[in-house]
């Protein structure tokens, strides 16, 4: 009879264990998704800005820059010039290249690392000379 309260008292640990780790990865994934301060939950912000942001943050170099503009001079929220500096060094900067993954290992299989090759995309010039006009050197 103690031998099967023992494994009861670690199989209950067990599943309170299990519970409050998904209860962690519930909360953290209910967690307002937001991008460059626009709340980009459905109804939280302007449809146009939330579409305008979503594409900023895929890495869209044009909607980065838009963006920027708007932040700059204060359409749609209030003027933040440093969130529009640091939107318009994202647009300027070059960005994919060679990016290197590491898969860990599994079961018997060792881990690996794996390189996938992304297009260079290169950054606007348009950015680099808002930069400039604001005085940011880069």
């Amino acid at each position: 009879m103690a031998r099967m309260k023992g494994r009861s008292m670690r199989c209950t640990s067990l599943v309170h264990a299990l519970m409050v780790g998904s209860m962690a990865v519930v909360t953290a994934c209910a967690q307002p998704a937001r991008y460059g301060g626009i709340d980009l939950r459905p109804g939280r912000a302007a449809g146009d800005l939330q579409e305008l942001a979503r594409a900023a943050q895929a890495g869209d170099k044009q909607a980065q820059y838009a963006l920027g503009q708007r932040y700059e001079a204060g359409v749609g929220g209030p003027r933040d010039q440093p969130r529009a500096i640091a939107l318009y060094t994202l647009a300027a900067r070059d960005s994919g290249g060679p990016l290197q993954i590491y898969s860990p290992a599994v079961g018997s299989s060792p881990g690996r690392v794996e390189r996938i090759d992304r297009p260079i995309v290169p950054g606007l010039p348009e950015a680099r000379a808002r930069l400039l006009v604001l005085g940011v050197q880069r």
